[in-house]
C-alpha cells in the first residue's frame, strides 16, 4: 500500500517532470561516457582545450549522458565528475555583457546550465519514484537542482533576459519536495557557499521582492554577496498573516504582496520585518549626516529596505507611443548634446574657460581634488575621456508618462546600464532632455528596452569644480547636468555629476553656457555606480 507521503512526493514529482525540456540534437559521434571512470578520463583530456571548445564538447555530450539507461547512482557520479568543469566553462562564457558579438557564447553558457539542470532534475524524479532509493543521493540531487536554478536566475538578471517559463514552478516543487522529505535545512558536501535548500529558496524569493532589473551588474553582485547573511534574518512560514509578501507554491510565479492576495493556509508567508529593521539600523549607525560615502552600497541598502519594507504601487499613466528618438548615453555625451558641442573641452570654451590640462581617465579610486578643508568636497578623479565625435543612438519610444519613457533600441547597446545619465531627443524636436536609465531588458532578438526617468522638467549642460583654498589654483572641471522645475533654474535645483562624496555644505563652482555660479551642495538624493544626484543652493 502506498503511503500518504509517497503520494505527496509523486504529485510533486509529476509537477516538476521535465515535460517542457526538449532533448538536444545529438551529434553522429558523441563522446562515450557511461560511468564515473570514463567521465573522469574525459574531463582529464579537457584542460589543454579552450573553454569554448570544452563547452561545445560538454554541450554535445550532455544529451547522451542524460538519456543513459543506467542506475541513478552511476548517473549521479557522472554528473558530479563533470560538474566542476561545466561550471568553470559557463562562468567564463557568461562573464561578459550580452551583445551581438557575445551572443553565441552567452547562449552556449546558458544552454549548458539548463541542460545539466535538466539532468539533475531527471535524477530527482528517478530517485523519488524508487521504493528504496538512497536518501543522501536524492538530497544531493535536489540541492544541485536548486543551485542550478539559482545560477539560471542570476545569469538571466545579469544579462537582462527573462527567466525560463518553468522557473517558479520547478523551484516551488523542489522546495516542497525537500520539505516533505524534511531535508530542506540539511547541508552536505555540495552545499559549498550556497547553504541549504531552504537558504537558496529564501535568497531567490528575496531578490524577486526587489526590482532586480533596476540594478547594475556591480550592484547585483553586491546584493548576492550579502544575501547569504540577510536570508538568515528572514522568516518563512505557513499561515495567513505576519508578512508583507505571500508565496503561492501552487502557482508559477514568485512572491506577491499579501494585502493584494486572497490568503490560503497552504501559502508561505515571507516576513521581512527583522531584515528591514536590521538594514535601517545599519544605515543609522553608519550614517554621518555631514559626510556621505562614495560607496554605492548605502544607496542600494536604502532602496532594498524600501522594497522589502513597504507596498509600492505604480500609479503613473503610460501612453502608448511610437515616436523615433535619439539617445546620448553617459554623462559626457549627455553634456555635449545638451550644450550642442562636440566635446566637453568645446563646452568649457563656450563657457569662457580654457580646456582641461590633461584628459582624465576613468578611475574608481577616490582621490581628493579639493585639499583637506572640511568644507570642500572629495571627488572621484577621472570623470571622462577624450573621445571622437559623439554619434547618438537611434531608438523607438514605446510609451511615455509624466516623468519618464520606455525606449527600445534596435541594436544591442551594452553602454545603456541602470543608473546611467542619458540625454533624449525626439525626432520632432530640437530640444534634448536629461534623464536616468532606471531599468533594462534584452529581448530574444537582442533589442535593448530601457525605462528612463526624467528627474526634472528642465535640464542644462554644466561643469563643476571644487574651490581649493590651499593654493591659488583650482582643479579641473567635471561634467555635470543642472536640473530644475523652472527654466531659469531658481527652484528645486539639483545636480547630476560623476560619483562624488562630499561634506554637507561643501562649495563648488558651477558653469553653464550663459552663467557662472557658486553653489552649496545640500542633500544627497541618490548615488549609483555611474552618478551622484544632489540638491544644491545657488548663491
Amino acid at each position: 500500500m502506498v503511503s500518504d507521503q509517497q503520494l505527496s512526493i509523486d504529485v510533486l514529482l509529476d509537477r516538476i517532470s521535465p515535460d517542457n525540456a526538449q532533448p538536444l540534437r545529438q551529434k553522429q559521434t558523441p563522446p562515450t561516457i557511461d560511468n564515473e571512470q570514463t567521465a573522469q578520463q574525459w574531463v582529464a583530456n579537457r584542460p589543454e582545450q579552450t573553454s569554448v571548445q570544452a563547452a561545445i564538447d560538454l554541450y554535445q555530450a550532455l544529451p547522451q549522458i542524460i538519456d543513459l539507461d543506467i542506475d541513478a547512482s552511476s548517473k549521479l557520479a557522472i554528473f558530479e565528475a563533470i560538474y566542476p568543469q561545466l561550471i568553470q566553462c559557463t562562468d567564463r562564457l557568461l562573464n561578459t555583457q550580452l551583445n551581438q558579438n557575445t551572443a553565441k557564447a552567452v547562449s552556449l553558457g546558458q544552454a549548458l546550465i539548463r541542460q545539466i539542470y535538466r539532468g539533475y532534475k531527471s535524477l530527482v524524479i528517478k530517485l523519488g519514484r524508487e521504493e528504496h532509493s538512497d536518501g543522501e543521493q536524492l538530497s544531493q540531487s535536489i540541492l544541485r537542482s536548486c543551485q542550478l536554478l539559482a545560477q539560471i536566475q542570476r545569469n538571466s538578471l545579469t544579462h537582462y533576459m527573462a527567466r525560463p517559463n518553468y522557473f517558479w514552478r520547478d523551484l516551488h516543487g523542489l522546495y516542497l519536495l525537500a520539505c516533505e522529505l524534511q531535508i530542506q535545512h540539511q547541508k552536505n558536501h555540495c552545499s559549498e557557499n550556497s547553504g541549504s535548500i531552504h537558504n537558496i529558496y529564501l535568497k531567490l524569493l528575496l531578490i524577486n521582492c526587489t526590482r532586480p532589473n533596476h540594478f547594475s551588474n556591480y550592484e547585483l553582485n553586491y546584493i548576492y554577496t550579502e544575501l547569504d547573511f540577510w536570508a538568515s534574518m528572514t522568516d518563512l512560514h505557513r499561515g495567513s498573516r505576519g508578512g508583507l509578501f505571500v508565496v503561492d507554491t501552487s502557482s508559477n510565479q514568485g512572491p506577491v504582496y499579501s494585502d493584494n492576495t486572497a490568503l490560503k493556509p497552504e501559502n508561505f508567508i515571507l516576513d521581512t520585518f527583522n531584515l528591514v529593521k536590521f538594514l535601517n539600523n545599519s544605515l543609522l549607525e553608519k550614517s554621518n549626516h555631514n559626510l556621505f560615502s562614495d560607496r554605492i552600497s548605502r544607496r542600494v541598502l536604502v532602496d532594498l529596505a524600501r522594497q522589502w519594507g513597504e507596498t509600492i504601487m505604480r500609479r503613473e499613466t503610460h501612453i502608448l507611443d511610437r515616436a523615433r528618438v535619439n539617445l546620448a548615453c553617459g554623462l559626457n555625451s549627455a553634456v555635449c548634446m545638451l550644450a550642442a558641442t562636440e566635446s566637453f573641452d568645446a563646452f568649457l570654451e563656450l563657457c569662457g574657460q580654457p580646456a582641461n590640462k590633461q584628459p582624465l581617465t576613468v578611475d574608481r579610486t577616490p582621490k581628493s581634488l579639493a585639499g583637506s578643508n572640511l568644507d570642500d568636497p572629495v571627488l572621484f578623479a577621472g570623470p571622462y575621456k577624450k573621445t571622437s565625435k559623439i554619434n547618438p543612438l537611434q531608438g523607438l519610444r514605446i510609451n511615455t508618462s509624466l516623468n519618464g519613457a520606455c525606449v527600445e533600441l534596435m541594436k544591442d547597446q551594452t553602454a545603456m546600464q541602470p543608473g546611467k545619465t542619458i540625454a533624449l531627443q525626439t525626432s520632432t524636436s530640437q530640444r534634448w532632455t536629461a534623464g536616468i536609465v532606471r531599468w533594462k531588458q534584452i529581448t530574444p532578438s537582442l533589442n535593448v528596452i530601457c525605462g528612463i526617468q526624467f528627474p526634472a522638467k528642465y535640464s542644462a549642460a554644466a561643469a563643476i569644480r571644487s574651490f581649493k583654498r590651499s593654493d591659488n589654483t583650482n582643479g579641473d572641471f567635471m561634467q555635470a547636468v543642472i536640473l530644475s522645475s523652472n527654466a531659469d533654474f531658481t527652484q528645486e535645483t539639483s545636480l547630476l555629476c560623476p560619483a562624488l562624496r562630499y561634506q554637507r555644505g561643501g562649495k563648488i563652482q558651477l558653469l553653464t553656457a550663459s552663467h557662472q555660479y557658486s553653489a552649496i551642495l545640500l542633500e544627497e538624493l541618490e548615488t549609483t555606480e555611474h552618478l551622484s544626484h544632489f540638491k544644491i543652493a545657488i548663491y
